[in-house]
């Protein structure tokens, strides 16, 4: 992984226009993974001595993707001395490139949540053993934040898991999913505990009335959901298809609901319209008045042909507080893609692709299941001011103008645009907002999982994830390299955890026009480009030759011109930058990139014509070397048949031969060799059609000619091997071609006893092993095969289906067959009466059924065996029967025809 250098206890400065923005590298982790949705608070900032506790959900195993040592990273500041300790107090010295802390011991934990509870530091989290499941919400406290030993304690320990925690004094409520088991009548739903006594003693888990199964019936999802409270007073903000808020203002003996979307929502099925709906991601505060404030992730919906799919035209953070009432939400300035006038729609980018030039969005399967503008964290200062941090997949509101002309995201294999974090503020209670401002603005890392702090001072104050690769491991074990797709499973590297401090008067609004340009061009360059991938469906010349294959247009160094806010203007070479079009070469073989980007006098970057491909436009021409033969096709069948000595006509080929090339002119002629066909001899006989273009490439296309006649059926091996299972082989004769270049169709069929109806038995299948009886066949006489392939249409006149049938030798009904006793019947055919040979027995009598064809019994006898013989008398009508010899516990079955 690509790492910063950072000072670690000192500063380390961004850019000229905000260089107060303090970054410090306080920790690494291999376990990337911080949230499934909402973000918890992860730093707290003492409200008196203004030390700072900063958290996260760590571990150090690469190959171990279970990570059986996860734990909390933990990291303390002490405003006094200026300096980061671990959790035993030491000197932050180690290189902080691995995961070092876990002041919980080797108890398997993640997602805390750090407090100060006066002089007192504690931390919640939940328990999770690796093979054991969820275990419990767990704490570990200690009297003197920043020195002495941790306390740990049990909270909760039932499937109590990912905690949201907020408190005001002694005072401290946890909510959590109950996400294994059943509460309050729903799996996935909520609890809480609290504690009155700064995390001494615990109530036990309670449910809030409305979360149940009546209001969320599928649950509500882990991590969906964010909590803050003051005095005592407390604000939660969840919802499925819903987003609602429950207040208490009796510290949770009781809860009012606010809809902001229905909870019916959950139970109608209800997601079209999904206007300004929440992905899950939310983020609440009680302001000083004791106002709550609102937001979330915006997700919208739309139906596209009875399917749904995610609005790429909608992304940003919603907000809403209790003054608005009824009032709809809105979208907090500056965090949405959107842009929208009367003439055209601006697109947001979500994961684009600037390799191939796709867009893959960020989505309940995307690289972190969140949308475009993610993680919405907020805080408050002492006279009121709200904060708001999120991330931002790289959109209007851009701090890289600077790199004008660069492509400046991406990982090494994909290219996609990175998140930033960044951080807006409203002074009057949500009416206006000031910002954003882009406080990570790195080139080439990704910025995700960002927490406020809710206490803001002369600073906010941030923690927030960094790496070079797009997407987390922990979610995509089955996926690809860190959510990208690009190899069989995710790479496990290290990830920085970033704590940042904003200045708040660093807190300023962008420059006035944040409207990207858009890139155009006239027709003759625009038909070039018939995709924006470089690598699948590029513009295509031959060297030499500046006709577009795809177009058929001629390729000429036009100029273009750039349309800023709606208005056109002709090209300007200090907007406009346009690389490789003037020097592009057309007579070497290989691939050419034109480069277009630009930027308006604000210093916006440049769209293209399609509002979808940001910052620079890749278009891709391939010039390749003429070694095309022309191209064309044949005629009728391919391969043909032709009857052993007939007269064989061929079908020829289309008049469609053309060059690849447009500049090689059409092609004179297509010569043909292998005719006429000689058929007074069997075989494959080859017609063969040759294209030749100026440049003496060739192409050859084959037309193999079977010679041949029709085959004759054989069937042999017939028998009725067990109860219903039928053996057979069937074979052909005059078949002189392989079955390969001439392949038969065989049709087995089978004929119930005293019926002339036959039914198909086994598929088109050349040998039948154990086929079963088809339905309606109780006892059977015969079967049948009929054979044909190419030969019999070719014939003059076309001839049927070779056909044989034949008895088969046993009947159905017969459990069991014995070959190892030597028995015969004589004679056979028989007038009447029969005898049974019998050699090779020990016992001298034998049991004798005779069984008609369909299957019934005409005789049952035991018999004397004379002299190796069983005379049978007999006075059956003419037929023909099975006879069943028993003789040693073993059964020998055989056929008699009586005349």
């Amino acid at each position: 992984m690509k790492k910063f250098l950072f000072i670690l206890l000192g500063l380390l400065f961004l850019t000229d226009s905000y260089s107060q923005i303090v970054k410090t590298h306080i920790g690494t982790s291999r376990y990337d993974l911080q949230t499934n949705q909402s973000i918890q608070r992860r730093v707290a900032v003492h409200p008196t001595s203004k030390d700072v506790i900063v958290t996260f959900t760590g571990a150090n195993e690469s190959s171990d993707q279970a990570f059986p040592l996860r734990g909390s990273g933990y990291l303390y500041f002490n405003s006094v001395s200026g300096q980061w300790s671990n959790f035993n107090n030491l000197a932050l010295t180690p290189p902080v490139d691995t995961f070092y802390s876990r002041p919980e011991g080797t108890t398997r934990v993640g997602w805390p949540n750090p407090m100060f509870v006066g002089s007192k530091e504690l931390i919640i989290t939940h328990k999770s053993a690796v093979s054991g499941g969820f275990n419990g919400l767990y704490q570990i406290s200690r009297a003197t934040s920043g020195s002495g030993a941790w306390t740990p304690k049990d909270v909760t320990s039932g499937a109590e898991t990912w905690p949201r925690v907020a408190s005001d004094g002694n005072n401290i409520i946890a909510v959590s999913s109950h996400f294994e088991t059943q509460f309050n009548g729903v799996t996935g739903g909520l609890m809480f505990v609290k504690s009155t006594d700064g995390g001494s003693n615990w109530s036990t888990p309670a449910a809030i009335d409305s979360i149940n199964a009546e209001n969320y019936p599928t649950g509500i999802g882990g991590d969906r959901y964010a909590l803050d409270m003051t005095s005592s007073k407390v604000a939660l903000l969840t919802g499925n298809q819903d987003i609602t808020l429950y207040t208490s203002t009796n510290f949770g003996n009781t809860w009012t609901k606010k809809s902001i979307f229905p909870t019916s929502y959950n139970v109608d099925g209800t997601i079209i319209p999904r206007s300004d709906r929440s992905n899950g991601e939310y983020s609440v505060i009680i302001d000083n008045s004791g106002v709550v404030h609102c937001f979330w992730s915006r997700y919208i919906l739309f139906s596209n042909e009875g399917a749904y799919s995610i609005d790429l035209t909608r992304a940003g953070i919603m907000y809403w507080n209790e003054t608005m009432g009824n009032q709809a939400p809105i979208v907090v300035p500056g965090t949405d893609f959107f842009r929208e006038n009367t003439k055209s729609r601006r697109f947001p980018f979500g994961r684009f692709n600037t390799e191939s030039n796709s867009i893959g969005y960020v989505g309940s399967n995307g690289s972190y299941r969140n949308n475009t503008t993610a993680w919405p964290s907020s805080g408050i200062d002492a006279s009121g001011t709200i904060y708001l941090s999120y991330a931002y997949n790289r959109g209007i509101v851009d701090t890289t103008p600077g790199n004008f002309g660069k492509n400046i995201d991406g990982d090494s294999r994909n290219g996609y645009n990175f998140y930033d974090v960044y951080v807006t503020k409203s002074t009057d209670n949500g009416k206006t907002w000031v910002g954003p401002v882009n406080v990570s603005s790195t080139i080439k890392l990704e910025n995700t999982y960002p927490s406020m702090a809710r206490l803001v001072d002369d600073n906010v104050h941030l923690v927030y994830q960094e790496d070079d690769l797009v997407g987390n491991a922990v979610m995509t074990v089955t996926g690809g390299s860190n959510g990208t797709g690009s190899q069989a499973g995710p790479v496990v590297t290290k990830n920085q955890q970033i704590y940042v401090k904003v200045p708040v008067v660093d807190i300023v609004n962008p420059v006035t026009d944040i409207t990207n340009p858009t890139i155009r061009f006239n027709n003759n360059f625009q038909n070039l480009i018939t995709s924006k991938s470089l690598t699948s469906a590029k513009s295509v010349l031959y060297a030499g030759c500046a006709i577009d294959t795809v177009t058929g247009k001629t390729f000429t160094k036009t100029k273009s011109y750039i349309l800023d806010n709606y208005i056109e203007f002709s090209e300007d070479t200090s907007l406009l930058t346009i690389i490789g079009l003037d020097t592009i070469n057309l007579t070497v073989p290989g691939l050419r990139i034109i480069r277009v980007t630009g930027r308006d006098l604000a210093g916006n970057l440049t769209l293209d014509d399609d509002n979808i491909f940001f910052d620079t436009l890749n278009i891709g021409i391939e010039i390749l070397e003429d070694k095309q033969g022309p191209q064309f096709t044949l005629k009728g069948d391919n391969p043909a048949y032709a009857y052993l000595n007939s007269t064989y006509s061929d079908a020829g080929n289309n008049d469609d031969a053309y060059d690849l090339n447009p500049c090689n002119g059409p092609i004179a002629s297509v010569s043909v060799s292998g005719l006429p066909v000689n058929t007074s001899t069997a075989g494959v006989k080859n017609v063969v059609y040759t294209a030749k273009d100026k440049l003496n490439n060739t192409t050859t296309l084959t037309r193999p000619v079977y010679v041949g006649v029709a085959p004759t059926a054989k069937v042999t091996d017939e028998a009725i091997v067990k109860t219903n299972k039928v053996n057979a082989k069937g074979e052909t004769s005059l078949d002189l071609l392989t079955a390969l270049e001439t392949p038969n169709t065989f049709y087995w069929t089978v004929k119930s006893t005293g019926s002339t109806q036959e039914k198909q038995i086994g598929g088109n299948t050349k040998n039948l092993l154990e086929a079963s009886l088809p339905s309606g066949v109780n006892s059977i006489d015969s079967i049948c095969l009929a054979v044909s392939n190419g030969f019999n249409a070719v014939a003059s006149p076309p001839k049927p289906k070779s056909r044989e049938c034949k008895f088969l030798k046993y009947s159905v009904g017969i459990s069991s067959v014995s070959n190892d006793l030597n028995v015969s019947i004589f004679p056979n055919p028989t007038n009447g009466d029969f005898n049974i040979k019998v050699e090779g027995n020990r016992e001298n009598k034998a049991r004798v059924v005779v069984t008609s064809m369909d299957g019934k019994t005409l005789s049952d006898s035991k018999l004397e065996i004379t002299n190796s013989v069983i005379p049978f008398k007999s006075n059956l009508a003419k037929g023909t029967y099975f006879v069943s010899t028993e003789v040693d516990g073993k059964v020998y079955l055989d056929k008699i025809e009586v005349r």
